[in-house]
C-alpha cells in the first residue's frame, strides 16, 4: 500500500518536469532555426556582394541554383536554373566536372552580346553530392597578359634587328 502512495507523487513530479523540459527543447529548436536562417541570410548576402557567378550543380551538370553579379552582359540567375552547365560554359568544363576534377581552376571564354569574355571557374563537391561552382571574370587580366606578351615579342624583334616594317606590322596586328 505504501508503494502506491509513493508512485503517484513520483509520477506527478515527473509529469510536472516534462512540460518545462519540452518547452526548453522547443525554445532551443526555435533559436537554432533562427541562427540557421540568419547564417543562410548572411551567406546569401555574401554571394550577392561578390562579383563572381556562383552555381550549385548536380553532378550530371544541371544547374540547381545560381547567384549572378549585376552585369547586363550575363544571364540572370532565373534564366540559368534548370539548364545544363554546357549551355553556359564550354563543354570541356562540363567534361572535367563529370570526370571528377572539381577543384581545378578551368579557364574558358563566354560569348556575350558584345563579344567574348574570359572567365575562370572552380568546382568543389558538396557533402550532398552536388557541386558548387564559382566563375570569375578574368577578361582584364587576360588582356594585360596578352599585352605583356605582345610587348615582349616586339622588344625581341627590335633586339634581333628585324626590319621596321616587320616591327610595325607586328604592332598593328597585336602579335
Amino acid at each position: 500500500v505504501l508503494e502506491r502512495h509513493i508512485v503517484a507523487p513520483i509520477l506527478l513530479v515527473s509529469l510536472a518536469a516534462v512540460s518545462p523540459m519540452f518547452g526548453a527543447l522547443l525554445a532551443e529548436r526555435d533559436a537554432n532555426a533562427a541562427r540557421w536562417l540568419q547564417s543562410e541570410g548572411v551567406g546569401n548576402a555574401l554571394l550577392r556582394i561578390l562579383p563572381d557567378a556562383t552555381y550549385r550543380l548536380r553532378l550530371d551538370g544541371m544547374i540547381v541554383d545560381a547567384v549572378m553579379p549585376q552585369d547586363p552582359e550575363l544571364p540572370r540567375a532565373s534564366e540559368l536554373i534548370g539548364k545544363h552547365l554546357s549551355e553556359v560554359v564550354d563543354a570541356a568544363v562540363c567534361e572535367r566536372l563529370q570526370r571528377g576534377e572539381p577543384t581545378e581552376t578551368i579557364e574558358y571564354q563566354l560569348k556575350t552580346p558584345s563579344g567574348f569574355r574570359d572567365r575562370e571557374v572552380r568546382f568543389v563537391q558538396l557533402p550532398t553530392g552536388d557541386a558548387m561552382s564559382v566563375a570569375r571574370d578574368i577578361t582584364e587580366r587576360k588582356r594585360a597578359e596578352r599585352q605583356l606578351t605582345m610587348q615582349a615579342n616586339i622588344l625581341e624583334m627590335i633586339a634581333a634587328g628585324k626590319k621596321r616594317t616587320e616591327v610595325f606590322r607586328a604592332l598593328a596586328e597585336g602579335t
